[in-house]
């Protein structure tokens, strides 16, 4: 794969992500044209249904599509979508996004949190990333992060595909994971999703994703 050229390992020890205390709630998700609008800390964030979702749902319907998890506090939110029916530790697709307030968020420094988070809890030398664009300072290209085996569940890794999108009041990191058996990181044909299936996510992400002020 053509793309695979900038894989690059993951060594270096950057900022993690702070701790919140957060509260688990409603999603306050809603459908306009059927994109999902996530709308929390004084923030709109538009972005695609996930992938699994019918082509042919519109409107409320597309919230059917899915199960969602949303807990927000001290300034920033999760909401984690994943297929109906399924739990969500054990779910082999999860959709998702991270969303801060804080107007003076610097993004480089939460994308590196990311991927340090990421690289984290991988076991070492099994963890690389890939950017999906020609200018390597461009935060806000699309990522992915790929893991050949988790450190807490050794037989399983996961790639993990990353678009963030800024406002004039904070950030937002969307992602979409493919978890599986564990693989070689470097080998495309082994990774949970087909490679083109997941290079083509994370573009959409980048592509159908903004964040604004809310209303």
């Amino acid at each position: 794969m053509a793309f695979l050229r900038t894989i690059v390992c993951l060594t270096s020890l950057l900022v993690a992500l702070p701790a919140m205390a957060q509260i688990r709630g409603e999603p306050p998700l809603a459908v306009a044209d059927r994109a999902l609008e996530l709308t929390t800390l004084g923030q709109r964030l538009t972005l695609p249904p996930p992938d699994w979702v019918a082509a042919d749902l519109a409107g409320d319907a597309v919230l059917d599509g899915f199960e969602a998890e949303f807990r927000s506090g001290d300034g920033e939110a999760d909401l984690k979508l994943y297929r109906n029916g399924a739990v969500y530790a054990l779910a082999q697709t999860v959709y998702g996004a991270h969303m801060v307030s804080n107007p003076d968020a610097v993004p480089a420094n939460y994308r590196d949190a990311v991927i340090d988070g990421f690289g984290r809890a991988c076991m070492p030398g099994l963890s690389a990333f890939v950017q999906l664009g020609d200018d390597p300072d461009d935060v806000q290209a699309p990522l992915l992060l790929i893991c050949g085996a988790q450190r807490a569940n050794t037989r399983m890794g996961e790639v993990m595909a990353i678009s963030l999108r800024t406002s004039a009041a904070g950030l937002a990191i969307v992602y979409q994971q493919w978890r599986g058996t564990a693989f070689d990181p470097l080998s495309a044909a082994n990774w949970p999703a087909p490679s083109g299936t997941i290079e083509a996510q994370a573009r959409r992400l980048q592509a159908e994703t903004m964040l604004t002020l809310a209303d």
